[in-house]
C-alpha cells in the first residue's frame, strides 16, 4: 500500500466517528442547532483532516528527516486546505455576528473576553504538555542560556501571538505539529473586527478602533502574509451570501451536494498545490454552499459530526502531541522507520480513538468550562473599569 493511499483516511474517519458514538453519552457535549449547523459539523472533519495531514508528514519525516508537506495532493489539502477553510469559518461566523448586531451594536468587551476564554485554557494545557515533554527529553539539563530559555518560554505562553521557538535545544514546535502559526492570523482578524464592523455601519468606541490599529502594527511586525488573509475575506462574503434567500435555495438543492464533491475533487486532482488562486476559488465555492445550508447529504448535521465539531479545537491543538509522543518517545524514530506503510497507518488507527477520547475530555473539562465563564468575567471586568473610571474622575 502506498503511504499516501486514501484507504487509511476512510478507516481513520470511521474510527473517529465510531469512538464518538461509543462515548457520546459519557460526557456532556451540547450539540447546537441552528441555521448554520453545517458549519459545526464541518469543523470536526477539518480538524481531523489536519491530524491525518500531520500523520502523513510524520511518516515522511521519519523516513527522510525532513519536516515538509507530503507529496500528495489529498494529504496536502488535508493540511493547508483545511486551514484555509478554518479561516473561512472564522470570517463567516464573526462577520455574521456583526451583521446580526447592526441594530443593537456589538458588545466588544464580551467578544474579546469570549475569544480569550475560548483559546487560553486549552492552549495553556497544550503548552504545559510541551514544557513537560521538553523537560523529560532533556532530563533537566540546561542546553541554552537561562535568559534565552525564559524568553522562549514566554513566547510560548503568548497564546500564539509569537512564533513558537525551540526550548532548551528541543525543536518544540514539532511537538504541536507546528500548528500555532494559525493563531497569529486568528488574533489579527479579531483585532481588526471593529474596523470591519465600521464598513457595515456598526459603530465602535474609540478604544476598540485603537485596538484595531494596534492589530495593523502587529500584522506588519509579525511579517504575516496578506495572501493568507484571503480566506477570511471569503468567509465574510459567505456571511453575506448565506443570508440571501435565493442563495439558500440554490445551496440546499439536492444537486449542490454533488457540486461540492466535484469542486473539491477538481481542486485536489487538478491543482495538487492548495496555495494557488484556483484552489482558493474552488474551496470558496464549496464553503459558500455549505455555509448557506448544504449539509452534504446530512453528513455535516449528524449528531456524531456535530460532536466532532465541538471538540475540533482540542483535536487541532493536541493531535501533534500524540504523534510526537508516539513516534519520538514510545516507538522511537529509528524503530518507526522500519514500519511498513500498512503498519504505520495501523499505528495511526490506534492513536485515533485515544485522541478522540482525550479531546472529548479536554473539551468537557477545559474548553467548555472556560467558555462558560464569559459572562462572569465580562461583568467583573466592566465593573472594575467603571470603578476605576469613577475614582479617576
Amino acid at each position: 500500500m502506498s503511504p499516501t493511499s486514501p484507504i487509511p483516511v476512510l478507516a481513520a474517519v470511521f474510527l473517529a466517528l465510531f469512538t464518538v458514538f461509543l462515548i457520546k453519552s459519557q460526557l456532556s457535549v451540547n450539540v447546537k442547532a441552528g441555521r448554520y449547523a453545517s458549519i459545526d459539523g464541518l469543523r470536526g472533519y477539518l480538524a481531523f483532516f489536519v491530524f491525518l495531514h500531520h500523520s502523513s508528514v510524520w511518516y515522511f519525516y521519519i523516513q527522510t528527516g525532513h519536516w515538509e508537506r507530503p507529496d500528495s495532493g489529498l494529504y496536502d489539502y488535508f493540511g493547508m486546505g483545511s486551514v484555509k477553510i478554518f479561516f473561512m469559518v472564522t470570517g463567516f461566523l464573526f462577520f455574521g455576528k456583526i451583521l446580526d448586531s447592526r441594530t443593537n451594536g456589538v458588545d466588544w468587551l464580551r467578544l474579546y473576553v469570549s475569544r480569550f476564554l475560548r483559546i487560553a485554557p486549552l492552549y495553556l494545557v497544550a503548552v504545559a504538555a510541551v514544557f513537560a515533554i521538553v523537560t523529560f527529553q532533556t532530563w533537566g539539563h540546561l542546553n541554552q542560556p537561562v535568559d534565552s530559555l525564559v524568553m522562549n518560554g514566554l513566547k510560548w505562553l503568548s497564546l500564539g501571538a509569537f512564533e513558537a521557538p525551540e526550548l532548551n535545544g528541543v525543536p518544540a514546535g514539532m511537538i504541536v505539529a507546528s500548528v500555532l502559526w494559525t493563531l497569529r492570523y486568528e488574533w489579527f482578524f479579531y483585532l481588526m473586527l471593529p474596523i470591519i464592523a465600521a464598513t457595515v455601519g456598526v459603530k465602535s468606541a474609540g478604544k476598540y478602533l485603537f485596538i484595531a490599529l494596534l492589530g495593523i502594527l502587529y500584522f506588519y511586525a509579525s511579517s504575516m502574509l496578506v495572501s493568507i488573509l484571503i480566506p477570511f475575506v471569503t468567509g465574510i462574503l459567505a456571511a453575506v451570501l448565506a443570508r440571501n434567500a435565493l442563495v439558500q435555495r440554490v445551496a440546499t438543492s439536492p444537486l449542490m451536494s454533488p457540486v461540492i464533491i466535484l469542486t473539491l475533487a477538481i481542486a485536489v486532482l487538478k491543482f495538487p498545490n492548495p496555495m494557488g488562486a484556483a484552489p482558493i476559488i474552488l474551496l470558496s465555492i464549496a464553503f459558500v454552499l455549505i455555509a448557506a445550508g448544504n449539509t452534504l447529504y446530512g453528513a455535516f448535521t449528524s449528531k456524531l459530526s456535530c460532536i466532532l465539531g465541538e471538540i475540533s479545537f482540542s483535536i487541532y491543538l493536541l493531535h501533534g502531541i500524540f504523534l510526537y509522543v508516539m513516534f519520538k518517545l514510545l516507538i522511537g524514530q529509528e524503530q518507526a522507520r522500519l514500519l511498513s506503510p500498512v503498519q504505520y497507518w495501523l499505528v495511526i488507527a490506534g492513536i485515533t480513538p485515544v485522541l478522540i477520547v482525550t479531546c472529548y475530555f479536554t473539551y468537557s473539562r477545559v474548553e467548555h468550562p472556560g467558555v462558560m465563564l464569559t459572562t462572569r468575567w465580562t461583568k467583573s471586568i466592566r465593573s472594575v473599569v467603571q470603578t476605576f473610571s469613577k475614582k479617576s474622575a
